[in-house]
């Protein structure tokens, strides 16, 4: 057999570049192994030889409006056989007339293009179109077979290919097997691989002797060939059947010196397989500077792929400095070919940054709007402008427009919009009549996607917002229902967590953990104040890691890595740990968490015992913090400065927007007060409702709120909700309180009403309520039987301090009720309760008392003592009746001094009688 040798300078020498270490396996039944052959790429720099490609998307749309007429005149020959090769494999039914039109175009006007060449490009587009018909009407293979004489081996190993797949009616096997040694015994590389497989399979080939491993080398250096334009994609060709292996023996690290060879000659294709092989490095060492060439070289010749992967390493910052600028750029680069993909990049980098800031936010802002002019444009983009629309502007214009744009996110399928736009309805003082609108969205939310927060908005908004009796069992429902799901915060104390750790129930353990799960900062630090105070010498290694695990885990969740070291500090039972928490709390503040340094604030304060060293530290962390504008920062805040005047100041003076971004309804409301702007004032009411949590203590400052602006329409629903939540006797007396503050029949009907129902429950401050009324004639809730009752239960319940005031209410009611509760209990009994608590005016009545209906020796001595000592507490009747016991004797020895020093005491006081009794003990004393 003859191998050819080439002589040209722009030729390599097959010898120059086979490293043959050729051992064919031994041969069994079937399929044997591949041939094993280590055909290396030659060490040589040749330069950027390989013309770029472009992609498929590019061919396409340059050939799509192409009018088959004549050649592009910017590209050559070469570059258009190459690009109707592309077109081919890419879609050639809907290509099919450009690919016609090219090559018949080529073989008119380029002499190199041979017309063998072309009836092998029109057999392969008529068989691949299924255009048999018109394959036989125009005899192609006929005429290609009248090539078969010339000795061209791509013509006899096309040919043979059609006789062995059987392609063709009059398909012979022997006749292709020897058209395909013809083939390689001319060097044709594909032939030579064929028949080199065969052979390996065991194949009796007549006609060919030659060993598989050579065969093989031939091959590859074949393709290898010529260096010119197109030398790479026959590179290629060489590095997928290393990758392949079935060939020859899969050799992943000769497959990634071919791919990285031809890159160098400039193929920018294969520089991205480089990269990919070296990103997995599953089959192969990995070499991160080869990675990083390449890819970086695939990134700027607009492969999507590799540009999205190198923006990637960029951003991450691992394998190279983390530069976010150069992976912008590159997005960049990615939007003006693919807008879709590269905005939304661009996009997720932005909002990893801080777009908060004037020219960034307002890039970001035309990036989404960018987004959402596409055909093609996600869902979640609506979304995303709508909020920002809202943080800009809380207009009737901007709210309509942020509402339009939830609604069309809505529409395209964005269950989180559907969260969104069912608080947003649920504000201002419509809310009712978006009520319906609001509950559909969250029991949507709630069945589409289960998503936990629509179970807590159910939970809200019934609660909340409701209309309906009914409202209230199904806010129950839901409470269950989110119970059920985990999402429920508990609220324990220190004292409560520790017990956990005594007790060690696995159900209560196993609930805090759940919770701390779903990242709330309040659920994580409880759960990390549990695990701290476990701390003991036995478990210290397994504490660690799981507290490590907890750190790392609460950093996706705004504000959890501070929670978990709060509750570190709270729950650690050695200084060390303490330590190691308050630092971590220190770093973080110096790493600019508002969190953390809102958290250490409080904590300095706590510890601070006046020094001024610590306070200031406080007020520095408190800078840090302030944009998160929460409940706890406006307390740290009245701690270090408690002037009511300097609240309206350092806090309102940040933008409304800051504010607005904290879920601390007590906060919000604050600023709503401290606003003199109206719409300001009415955007930061409706983001209080907003946000808040549907609580007891969060309604009752709305409902302050409306009272302080005179807002009593909606105060009416507020007050109704707050008597759905209260569970204490307390709670039901506050909103009864405010309810009798509105004036109104009805309203004063209501406060009754909770006045009762406290009063049932064993509330004595209810029984001070109910004793201003129902004892009174001409009050509305008059009942005498009732009143009787209320004062049998005062007198029951009552301390000697209350005593006083109830012996005051029974004094000033009707004579029946006075008669029937006096014959129940001792008036004496009762006087001696509240005297016995320091009472002065009930030891004096007391002292009366006893001296009523011939009082025995021990009841006027015990009489005198007891205005003695009303009389020491300055009750100015008892200092007049205890003069007149010392003038006269009565319970004690007789003192003419002691009498008139507390006539004049009394006299000092005011008294008219003391002072006439007085002037007469004078007169006397002159007289005689």
């Amino acid at each position: 057999m003859m191998i050819r040798k080439h002589t040209h300078l722009k030729y390599l020498l097959v010898t120059s570049v086979a490293l043959l270490a050729a051992s064919v396996s031994g041969m069994t039944e079937g399929h044997a192994s591949p041939v094993s052959v280590d055909f290396a790429p030659p060490k040589i720099n040749l330069g950027k030889i390989c013309k770029a490609r472009r992609s498929d998307a590019q061919i396409k749309a340059s050939w799509a409006g192409w009018d088959g007429k004549s050649l592009p005149r910017d590209m050559s020959k070469d570059q258009v056989a190459r690009e109707m090769a592309r077109l081919f494999y890419a879609d050639s039914e809907t290509y099919f007339a450009a690919i016609k039109s090219g090559y018949g175009l080529l073989l008119d006007s380029d002499p190199n293009f041979k017309e063998s060449r072309y009836l092998i490009a029109m057999i392969e587009l008529y068989l691949e179109t299924g255009r048999y018909d018109a394959l036989k009407e125009e005899k192609l293979l006929e005429k290609l077979e009248q090539h078969a004489t010339s000795s061209d081996p791509k013509v006899l190993n096309f040919l043979a290919d059609l006789h062995l797949n059987g392609q063709i009616a009059d398909s012979d096997e022997e006749k292709g097997l020897s058209l395909k040694v013809q083939a390689a015994r001319l060097g044709n590389p594909q032939a030579l691989l064929d028949v080199a497989q065969r052979a390996n399979d065991g194949a009796d080939i007549e006609g060919w002797d030659v060993a598989p491993d050579v065969a093989v080398t031939l091959a590859f250096g074949a393709l290898l060939g010529k260096l010119n334009g197109s030398v790479c994609d026959r590179i290629g060709r060489i590095a997928r059947e290393y990758s392949k292996g079935e060939i020859v023996v899969q050799n992943y690290a000769l497959s990634e010196e071919w791919h990285r060879f031809a890159a160098d000659l400039g193929d920018d294709d294969a520089a991205w397989k480089t990269a990919q092989m070296h990103l997995s490095g599953d089959y192969l060492q990995k070499n991160n500077d080869h990675l990083l060439k390449y890819l970086e070289q695939a990134s700027d010749s607009g492969i999507l792929s590799a540009q999205l992967e190198y923006a990637q390493i960029l951003i991450e910052g691992a394998l190279v400095s983390r530069d976010l600028a150069k992976a912008r750029q590159i997005y960049d680069a990615v939007e003006k070919s693919q807008p879709r993909i590269g905005l939304i990049r661009k996009i997720s980098l932005m909002e990893a940054g801080n777009q908060d800031e004037g020219a960034y936010f307002d890039d970001y802002s035309a990036t989404l709007s960018r987004l959402a002019a596409l055909e093609d444009a996600p869902a979640w983009v609506f979304r995303k402008i709508a909020l920002i629309t809202l943080d800009r502007s809380q207009t009737p214009t901007a709210r309509n427009t942020a509402r339009a744009l939830l609604e069309k996110a809505i529409s395209h399928g964005d269950k989180d919009s559907e969260l969104h736009l069912a608080t947003m309805l649920l504000e201002g003082a419509k809310q009712a009549d978006n009520l319906d609108r609001a509950l559909d969205l969250l029991y949507s939310a709630s069945s589409n996607r289960g998503k936990t927060n629509s179970l807590t908005e159910l939970q809200r908004t019934h609660r909340c917002f409701g209309q309906l009796d009914s409202d209230l069992s199904i806010a129950s429902f839901w409470k269950e229902a989110n119970r059920g799901a985990g999402n429920e915060s508990l609220f324990l104390t220190s004292k409560e967590i520790r017990s956990l750790n005594a007790q060690n129930d696995p159900l209560d353990i196993a609930t805090l953990q759940s919770t701390a799960m779903y990242g709330r900062a309040s659920a994580l630090t409880n759960y990390a104040e549990y695990l701290a105070s476990t701390e003991q010498a036995g478990n210290l290694a397994q504490l660690t890691a799981q507290l490590a695990f907890w750190r790392t885990f609460s950093e996706q969740f705004d504000g959890g890595r501070a929670a978990i070291e709060v509750g570190i500090y709270r729950g650690a039972r050695s200084e060390q740990m303490k330590q190691a928490a308050l630092d971590n709390l220190e770093a973080l503040s110096q790493a600019k968490d508002p969190h953390a340094a809102i958290e250490l604030a409080e904590l300095y304060l706590y510890r601070s015992k006046g020094q001024m060293a610590q306070i200031r530290k406080a007020e520095q962390l408190m800078q840090i913090g302030k944009d998160e504008m929460t409940g706890k920062l406006l307390k740290l805040y009245n701690r270090v400065n408690p002037d009511p005047e300097n609240q309206k100041f350092t806090l309102w003076n940040s933008t409304v927007s800051g504010i607005r971004k904290t879920n601390d309804t007590g906060i919000l409301l604050k600023a709503a007060l401290a606003s003199e702007e109206a719409d300001t004032k009415e955007r930061l009411f409706n983001t209080a409702v907003s946000v808040m949590t549907c609580n007891l203590d969060n309604v009752l400052q709305i409902v302050q709120y409306l009272q302080t602006i005179g807002d009593r329409a909606s105060q009416d629903h507020w007050l109704k909700v707050a008597s759905q939540l209260v569970t204490e006797p307390w709670q039901m007396i506050k909103i009864g309180d405010i309810y009798a503050s509105f004036g109104s029949e009805e309203a004063s009907k209501k406060a009754y009403d909770h006045y009762m129902a406290a009063f049932e429950a064993g509330s004595q401050t209810a029984v001070f309520r109910l004793m201003d009324r129902v004892p009174v004639p001409d009050n509305p809730f008059y009942d005498p039987a009732l009143a009787v009752e209320v004062f049998d239960a005062a007198i029951e319940r009552a301390d000697g301090d209350q005593m006083w005031g109830i012996l005051a209410h029974i004094k000033r009611s009707e004579e029946a009720i006075q008669s029937h509760v006096l014959k129940r209990h001792s008036l004496e009994k009762l006087y001696r309760i509240s005297a016995e608590a320091e009472q002065p005016a009930a030891m004096r009545e007391l002292a009366k008392l006893l001296r009523q209906d011939r009082p025995s020796a021990a009841e006027v001595n015990e009489s005198s003592q007891w205005l003695k000592k009303a009389a020491e507490q300055r009750d100015v009747e008892a200092m007049v009746l205890l003069a007149n016991s010392y003038a006269f004797g009565i319970g004690m020895e007789p003192s003419q001094e002691l009498a008139h020093k507390w006539l004049a005491e009394a006299s000092q006081s005011g008294d008219e009688k003391s002072q006439i009794m007085l002037s007469l003990f004078r007169g006397k004393e002159a007289a005689q």
